[in-house]
């Protein structure tokens, strides 16, 4: 494998990771501190896929033509600015959940469709076990 090759599976292997504890104690958190309210927790959820859905057909538009290095790197940097919203916010979080929303699906958006594309132009079909294994 190549150092290309490398840096994808470093950079998505942290991204999981960091999903993996925000997922599930995110949500958890969310019930916490907006006092059971299912709309806020709600309205955050569907911000963040309407702005995903929204967000990957503008990227698709940008990274299709070029600038998919460029993307990515954004979409790295959106995610750390999401998260450490998320750390700066703490319980004052709830009254910003629409616009962390935003922010999340901004971060996935610009992050995973580069990544796919990454992934369909940088691995070679022979080195796609490996790479998938490894990842």
């Amino acid at each position: 494998m190549n150092i290309e090759q490398k840096s994808i599976i470093a950079i998505n292997a942290l991204k999981n990771i960091m999903g993996i504890f925000l997922g599930p104690f995110l949500t958890v958190y969310f019930i916490k501190t907006s006092q059971d309210s299912l709309l806020t927790i709600s309205t955050y959820y569907i911000l963040s896929f309407f702005i995903l859905a929204l967000g990957t057909i503008l990227v698709a538009a940008i990274v299709n033509r070029k600038y998919r290095i460029e993307m990515y790197r954004l979409g790295v940097i959106v995610n750390f600015i999401y998260m450490m919203s998320i750390v700066i916010l703490q319980d004052k979080m709830v009254n910003y959940l629409p616009l962390i929303g935003i922010l999340y699906g901004i971060s996935m958006a610009t992050y995973w469709y580069p990544y796919n594309m990454f992934i369909s132009n940088k691995i070679a079909n022979k080195d796609r076990t490996k790479f998938t294994v490894l990842n």
